[in-house]
């Protein structure tokens, strides 16, 4: 697939769920959902798992801020909309009460080949100081994921047309009743290309990160 055709939810959010679970190295043993959260009730169950949707919006807009601020000269970028997919029991293929909820930050701005590794690095530096696991995911092209002491992730990643986009994720949440776009978060307009394919592709020049 093209990387400036990014899949539509809710298979990005599909995607985003395995990411989340590949960074903890577990899953749920009794096949419900499992985004494998550090923090449980005495229960067993994920604490994160009473947090509402729009609560966990909110949550991913804070992981994106603070990575994006990290990098300077300061970014242009579009924000995509917020998703959420609700999460089945493996065994018997419903909803289990949990949910998943994710959002797309798209880089606008030109990153020369020569600039990447020092915006790479400022993205790594600031997780690590915030108490993130830091993991590479893409061993073929240059990205690594991050996963908050609170279960959330957050994946930095560089496409094949050097396209840079950050991709958020929730642990467990509270299931909404459905999967889609979280109300009211719809995210910036992102313009579409004649078969209605996002345009993703940077378009915004900056005297240092596009030198």
């Amino acid at each position: 697939m093209n990387d400036l055709r990014r899949p539509a939810a809710p298979f990005a959010v599909a995607a985003l769920f395995l990411l989340t679970t590949a960074i903890t190295g577990c899953g749920s043993s009794s096949g419900k959902g499992g985004g494998g959260d550090g923090e449980k009730t005495p229960s067993g169950k994920d604490r994160s798992a009473s947090m509402k949707a729009l609560d966990a919006a909110q949550r991913l807009d804070e992981l994106l801020d603070d990575t994006t601020t990290a990098i300077r000269p300061k970014l242009k970028w579009r924000d995509g909309s917020t998703e959420v997919l609700q999460r089945n029991d493996a065994a018997l293929n419903e909803p289990n009460g949990e949910a998943t909820v994710s959002k797309t930050r798209y880089v606008r701005t030109k990153v020369s080949p020569a600039k990447l590794d020092r915006l790479l690095k400022s993205v790594a530096d600031r997780w690590k100081e915030s108490g993130y696991e830091v993991k590479d995911t893409a061993p073929k092209q240059p990205g690594f994921a991050g996963r908050a002491p609170d279960g959330f992730s957050v994946r930095c990643a560089v496409g094949g047309s050097g396209n840079i986009y950050f991709d958020a994720a929730s642990s467990a949440v509270e299931d909404p009743g459905y999967s889609g776009t979280v109300p009211g978060e719809k995210g910036d307009r992102i313009p579409k290309d004649p078969d209605g394919y996002p345009l993703l592709k940077p378009d915004v020049t900056d005297p240092y990160w596009s030198a």
